[in-house]
């Protein structure tokens, strides 16, 4: 996805691997039982989005926006997120597995 795309959508189940966002606005999505492997969020703005049961294998969030974002028992591994700011986010039995956060800042 590219340019200002808006998404607004609920998934059942989803395996986003090796997918790209660039300047994807996700508005009170919700991802049910999603893996990311290796997906890449560019400039990302998550308001009001739920994660449940969400992997993240190696996936990469570069100056990603988390307003209001809750992860419910959401799985990091090797995720790394470099220059996010996270904005209220919650985080419910989350696991980060050799994560990495890098000029990272928020109000968790």
């Amino acid at each position: 996805m590219s340019g200002r795309d808006e998404v607004a959508f609920q998934s059942r189940e989803a395996a986003l691997n090796e997918a790209t966002f660039n300047k994807a606005t996700f508005n009170k999505a919700t991802f049910n039982k999603a893996t990311f492997n290796k997906a890449t969020f560019n400039k990302a703005t998550f308001n009001k989005t739920t994660f449940n049961k969400a992997t993240f294998n190696k996936a990469t969030f570069n100056k990603a926006t988390f307003n209001k974002a809750t992860f419910n028992k959401a799985t990091f591994n090797k995720a790394t997120f470099n220059k996010a700011t996270f904005n209220k986010a919650t985080f419910n039995k989350a696991t980060f597995n050799k994560a990495t956060l890098q000029e990272s800042a928020g109000n968790i």
